[in-house]
């Protein structure tokens, strides 16, 4: 289950629990990049438990052989904004017709004979690169975490349940140690939090298994 929450309730929140009132050790900017230090933390945990809750689909072409951006304006990229990493390629043959892709393996990339695709950082590899132009496809994706800024900050994100007292005691830790107090009851807290986040990823998690036969050459259900 996720939930919405403005990066400023999360604040208010957090001056709240430390008692700040404009503490001049701690300022606006650096709370905001406490927060998203600790989003990105728990979204790397929260991933491992169950990459499905964090998984997205886009479609697009391939213009200039054989590669195409994850996150770069089209027509050379597919302009996804929260790329994290890929998940599985699959070509379009139809309205509504899919055949999944299986990854090459990169060293021996050139005796790649069947359809098959790799992921390079940002980019996608279609090898074949007389045949990757062919058909469009769909991208299977993980997205990053929600990033707060100055000039956003009452515009919502999506975040697990519960995420959001994470962040808070995640944050309310730096506070406590930039102001040379005890920062061990918030750690606790945090670690309560992600026990809990952690126990309904792992509960509403589908099926996780990885592709174990990475080939070049030749299997039965490619063509």
């Amino acid at each position: 289950m996720f939930e919405s929450v403005t990066p400023q309730a999360i604040i208010d929140d957090v001056n709240a629990l430390t008692d700040n009132d404009g503490y001049a050790l701690v300022t606006s900017a650096q709370l905001i990049g406490w927060l998203n230090c600790e989003l990105t933390s728990l979204w790397l945990t929260m991933i491992r438990c169950n990459r499905d809750a964090f998984t997205k689909t886009a479609e697009g072409r391939i213009v200039t052989a054989p590669s195409i951006s994850m996150t770069a304006a089209a027509p050379t990229g597919l302009a996804i904004t929260d790329f994290l990493s890929i998940r599985g390629v699959d070509l379009k043959l139809g309205e509504g017709m899919y055949k999944k892709l299986r990854p090459f393996n990169f060293v021996t990339r050139d005796r790649t004979i069947m359809l098959s695709y790799r992921a390079i950082g940002e980019d996608l590899w279609i090898l074949p690169q007389q045949q990757s132009t062919l058909y469009p496809i769909r991208v299977w994706y993980m997205y990053k975490a929600p990033t707060a800024s100055a000039s956003a900050l009452n515009t919502a994100m999506s975040i697990p349940a519960n995420a959001d007292d994470y962040v808070k005691q995640g944050m309310c830790s730096k506070f406590r140690t930039r102001r040379d107090e005890d920062p061990a009851p918030h750690l606790q807290q945090q670690a309560l939090a992600l026990e809990q986040i952690k126990a309904w990823l792992m509960s509403s998690r589908g099926d996780q298994g990885t592709i174990a036969d990475v080939s070049d050459d030749y299997w039965v259900d490619q063509w």
